[in-house]
């Protein structure tokens, strides 16, 4: 007599990501799963046994067994709005859901959390979720193709309900849009940060504690090196020279700098800012007085490549998440 699937924790892990987001890209399978190739294989067996179904684009959702067996084990499966446009919404949220909290010390929490209704979020209100990263909160917003000028307004409403109260992070496959309508986004000392939205990206969000130890690491070798409790700077060189880590685009923070710096000429030769060549046209629009020292993408991918660091003359296990 052949016997049927016998789920694994990780194939649970997956249906339980599906009854809150109703879908998944296989690419993003791999956070649960933490292999490069055998989640496909197991996917394979999933859709066989009816536990998951196949969606067009590479996306999966839940089978009848799998709606199945979550209702046995008392799991709520979330109901969804099944309008277009709030689809769409769902897969970007589900996207960022999937890379920002599986496995991974941060947390996600969806829009619908803070709804009292299962309707979509009404024009007037655009973000996606809430999302705790670097021990900090942030609203999540996304501009993706097809959204136009006015969806740019729309998000700079929201963040101007917030101002003071919370950060905030826009996801983007268009930083020179976003960034073209600085003006609407606001200003004040919170973080907001444009982060334009691929791979690279998602690995330095799920590695940023790494790539921020293996840089002391190496500044460490031949200066005197601390961290400084201080918003807008993140290292202290040789007791006179400031650092600022800039991975993803912080508007507020570069624009705070900025402002300082014409307050306070006489201390930009004390302050640098690293951060990629690519911005290197922002810093020109958006703080033309700051100093900057760039570091190559090559080096980033180094760093995550490191199993450990060397910290202090410790070793500290660091592996890629």
């Amino acid at each position: 007599m052949k016997k049927g699937l016998i789920l694994q924790e990780r194939d649970i892990e997956l249906l339980i990501f599906l009854s809150q987001y109703k879908t998944i890209t296989l690419d993003n399978t791999k956070y649960i799963f933490e292999t490069k190739t055998y989640q496909e294989k197991r996917i394979c067996k999933l859709v066989q046994e009816n536990y998951i179904k196949r969606l067009p684009h590479r996306e999966i959702s839940l089978g009848r067994k799998g709606i199945e067996y979550l209702v046995a084990t008392g799991i709520n499966i979330k109901e969804h709005c099944r309008s277009s446009n709030n689809l769409e919404r769902l897969k970007i949220i589900s996207d960022i859901a999937a890379f920002t909290t599986i496995n991974h010390n941060s947390s996600f929490i969806p829009s619908w959390t803070f709804k009292s209704k299962d309707t979509p979020t009404n024009d007037s209100r655009r973000y996606l979720g809430q999302l705790c990263f670097m021990r900090e909160f942030y609203n999540v917003y996304s501009f993706y193709e097809g959204k136009n000028d006015k969806y740019i307004t729309s998000i700079s409403y929201d963040l101007k309900k917030q101002q003071d109260i919370l950060n905030s992070i826009i996801f983007t496959t268009d930083m020179d849009k976003i960034l073209y309508h600085k003006k609407k986004l606001n200003f004040n000392n919170s973080h907001l940060y444009v982060i334009e939205y691929n791979e690279f990206n998602k690995k330095i969000f799920r590695n940023y504690e790494k790539i921020k130890t293996c840089i002391f690491s190496d500044l460490s070798k031949e200066h005197k090196v601390e961290y400084i409790d201080f918003r807008h700077m993140d290292y202290l060189i040789d007791d006179k020279l400031y650092f600022k880590l800039i991975l993803f685009w912080d508007i507020n923070q570069i624009q705070y700098l900025h402002y300082f710096f014409e307050e306070n000429p006489s201390l930009k030769t004390n302050y640098y800012l690293i951060c990629f060549k690519e911005f290197e046209k922002y810093l020109q629009d958006f703080a033309s007085n700051c100093k900057s020292i760039f570091i190559d993408k090559s080096t980033i991918e180094e760093y995550l490549e490191k199993e450990y660091v060397e910290y202090n003359g410790i070793r500290v296990d660091y592996p890629t998440y």
